[in-house]
């Protein structure tokens, strides 16, 4: 038995590479940050370099204030200390028609790991670098007509006010290509009538997460933009924005979708506080099936440590540390769209506890701060659903 368990998780091991969370991505440069400066001097840069951790820190926390919070001041004015490496940039920018202005960017890479540690340590609420995929239909008007569904080009080249502000709240957006499938499978009305079923069927071929329409139009020299955030069996969620130019109206919507998210997977967690839990996982039919939710286990910021324990048929237990409590954890786990919770999970089965000193605990040998992690032996259950 000992060998079996032994031979499949090796095998597991070996497809890890390909293993992947359909629904969740990590945006690139997550842990980047850029601010203007005036010279090369080590003051203007140092400057630059907290303006840009504080647009990280945001990004990491879900909260666009989270500048102004006293406990980020820690972080920010020690922001070299954070420091990866730097570079400089020029860009040309158009300061009126016929007139343009080279302007220096300093561009900062973050380290990501003492960044998460110093967030844990000053108290910060955290959203975890891998963030669900959000399908994003648009209609808006082009020479062709007012109503038109943009495809990922048009979006990426016309609509940069929208392609930014994911990018600055570290959320990967999903458009659709427009070809002849999508074409054929989606229109206009569709996405001014809220079809949630039709349009759910045509972003398979996607495998997102969320859905969210952006409808764009123009009245009275103002640029509206109609957001809707669709969720199978729920009402969606509308709401509107206006500016002068389109991108200006989508800039500033963003925002509520970006705060909507970061509501339900933000987590707030103690540095020091490991808890263990087992994590019955039943429905795994498939090698593939094994490393998915391995994979998903491993690339969980929460998670420290992951253990396959027991194989039984379609069944795997796996033995986990995790930092904060169930509920995080559990939140954490919903992000990828595949682990549905079992009804009797909701609250775990309780297998018993006991504590033990956390890592870097002066009661464990080590130093640091006096934490106990407590080990609350639940067993939270799961089910495979592709």
């Amino acid at each position: 038995m000992v060998l079996l368990r032994h031979s499949l998780i090796l095998l597991v091991l070996l497809l890890l590479p390909q293993a992947h969370a359909a629904g969740v991505a990590r945006p690139a440069g997550f842990y980047q940050g850029s601010s203007p400066v005036d010279s090369r001097s080590s003051e203007a840069r140092d400057a630059a370099t907290r303006a840009a951790l504080g647009d990280v820190l945001a990004r990491m926390t879900g909260d666009v204030s989270v500048s102004l919070n006293a406990a980020s001041e820690a972080l920010l004015s020690n922001a070299p200390r954070y420091v990866r490496s730097y570079r400089y940039a020029e860009d040309n920018v158009e300061l009126r028609p016929g007139e343009r202005e080279t302007r220096q960017r300093l561009i900062v890479d973050f380290d990501p790991t003492a960044l998460v540690q110093a967030a844990k340590q000053a108290g910060l609420p955290l959203w975890d670098d891998r963030r669900p995929t959000t399908m994003t239909w648009v209609v808006g008007p082009t020479d062709q007509g007012p109503r038109h569904v943009y495809g990922r080009e048009r979006i990426e080249e016309r609509l940069p006010g929208l392609v930014e502000a994911a990018r600055r709240r570290g959320l990967p957006l999903v458009y659709p290509l427009m070809d002849e499938q999508d074409q054929a499978a989606v229109s206009s009305f569709d996405i001014i009538g809220e079809d949630y079923e039709r349009l759910a069927q045509a972003a398979l071929r996607y495998q997102t997460r969320h859905m969210l329409l952006v409808r764009i139009e123009s009245r009275d020299g103002l640029w509206y933009a109609l957001w809707s955030f669709l969720q199978p069996d729920q009402e969606p969620r509308r709401w509107r924005t206006v500016g002068d130019e389109p991108n200006v109206a989508l800039a500033s919507g963003f925002d509520e979708y970006a705060d909507e998210l970061a509501s339900r997977y933000v987590t707030r967690v103690a540095a020091g506080w490991v808890q263990s839990a087992r994590l019955r996982v039943v429905g795994l039919n498939a090698l593939a099936d094994y490393a998915r939710v391995l994979n998903l286990l491993e690339t969980t910021s929460l998670i420290e440590t992951v253990q396959p324990r027991e194989l039984m048929g379609d069944e795997v237990v796996f033995l986990v540390d995790f930092e904060g409590e169930v509920s995080d954890l559990q939140r954490s786990l919903a992000v990828a769209g595949f682990l549905r919770e079992e009804a009797a999970a909701a609250a775990g089965t309780l297998l018993g506890q006991d504590a033990q000193p956390a890592a870097g605990d002066p009661a464990s040998g080590g130093s640091g701060l006096s934490f106990y992690a407590v080990s609350q032996r639940r067993e939270l259950r799961y089910r495979y659903a592709q």
